[in-house]
């Protein structure tokens, strides 16, 4: 399946073109986030994001605010809408330290959730025997290897498209991994199965976040791509998540 899992940016949005100046409703969309009106900011600074900085960085830190106010409020009930505001707001944040910490933050979440492997009882030391310092484990990084979509293939109607997902390790598929794919309004989560596989379908035209929240053995992740579905039955976007 690696094979055919052939790559394509599922990032790409309408062009526009950039106004002379900032937009008079920057200031608006900052005073509401920081009033805690946070889909009023996103509504009054989303419009310029693709064309203003200062209008994807109010966004980026609106949505991760709102993140955090979702867990404040529901911290049990609402971790999954807190994730889909960060992995909306990772789809526009540049390179960087700021989308590092969307990243982690995501990861924090998904681990809060995500089952905890029983431990092993250690062994009591042996009578004055030396004990080693321990070296910190090195914890593996996830990137996003190959990505297949459907830019430019419209809206169909149909609520038929699938996104297929495999993850893999330097010792081959991971088992177990916990794969989000949301659009801010739906939101759905599985785990990949022997072969690293794990798949989702009934999805409608939009374009699709793809998120690595965590992995077993090496724990959160936040890694994340997009894609785009027109909701066509015979399309079938698809992401693979590799170990480096």
């Amino acid at each position: 399946m690696l094979a055919l899992l052939v790559g394509c940016s599922g990032v790409e949005q309408v062009e526009r073109i950039a106004p002379p100046s900032a937009p008079a409703a920057l200031p608006q969309a900052r005073a509401a986030m920081e009033t805690g009106q946070y889909a009023a900011a996103v509504a009054l600074a989303g419009p310029w994001a693709t064309t203003s900085p200062e209008a994807a960085k109010i966004v980026v830190e609106t949505r991760m605010s709102w993140a955090e106010a979702i867990l404040r409020e529901q911290p049990e009930a609402a971790r999954r809408a807190a994730i889909d505001q960060l992995s909306l707001a990772i789809a526009v944040a540049p390179e960087g330290e700021l989308r590092e910490r969307i990243a982690a933050r995501m990861g924090e979440i998904a681990a809060e959730t995500a089952p905890v492997p029983a431990l092993e009882t250690p062994a009591p030391p042996r009578p004055h025997a030396q004990t080693a310092t321990p070296t910190p484990p090195v914890r593996p990084t996830y990137v996003v290897a190959q990505r297949k979509s459907f830019e430019g293939s419209g809206e169909s109607g149909q609520f038929s498209s699938c996104v297929d997902v495999q993850v893999v390790g330097v010792d081959g598929p991971v088992e177990g991994a916990v794969i989000g794919v949301n659009n801010g309004e739906h939101s759905y989560q599985s785990q990949t199965d022997a072969g690293g596989y794990t798949e989702r379908c009934g999805l409608g035209a939009s374009t699709w976040s793809v998120v690595l929240f965590w992995t077993p053995g090496s724990g959160d992740s936040g890694v994340a791509t997009t894609v785009y579905l027109s909701g066509a039955p015979e399309q079938r976007a698809a992401v693979v998540f590799q170990e480096r």
